[in-house]
């Protein structure tokens, strides 16, 4: 798929990442996407 076939959902809504933990070994961090983070990044 290239750039240029992108097309947003008839929503709106995008999905940008899964809910889930996400180690980051670099800077010894886990990343964590819940509920409460897609809520305040849609308050946004």
């Amino acid at each position: 798929m290239s750039d240029k076939d992108f097309m947003l959902a008839d929503d709106g809504w995008v999905q940008v990442s899964p809910c889930g933990e996400f180690p980051h070994a670099g800077a010894g961090v886990v990343q964590v996407i819940d509920r409460a983070v897609c809520d305040r990044i849609a308050a946004e």
